[in-house]
């Protein structure tokens, strides 16, 4: 059940967290630094972050970005097998 992260020994303190501090992510140039495999994988139905957005951000890892038709922005836990799929097909 995709639930069943919420249960997990911390969770409850990450989510305050992310509630007091909000979302950390990486600058550009931070992620411009990174040597490593990566695959962006990105809802065409993204209503959250554009796909201008995942563009960038997959270029700046140098990475390959996968669009999952009709998928929105949490497709990781809506379709974690058409995830699952675009990151396998490296």
């Amino acid at each position: 059940e995709w639930t069943d992260q919420f249960k997990a020994d911390g969770a409850d303190h990450a989510i305050a967290e992310i509630i007091h501090h909000g979302v950390q992510g990486f600058t550009r140039t931070e992620l411009q630094a990174l040597r490593i495999r990566a695959t962006v994988v990105w809802g065409s139905k993204d209503a959250v972050d554009s796909l201008r957005a995942g563009r960038q951000t997959a270029g700046d890892l140098r990475a390959r970005l996968v669009l999952i038709p009709g998928a929105g922005h949490m497709t990781p836990l809506t379709d974690p097998a058409a995830v699952s799929s675009a990151i396998e097909r490296r």
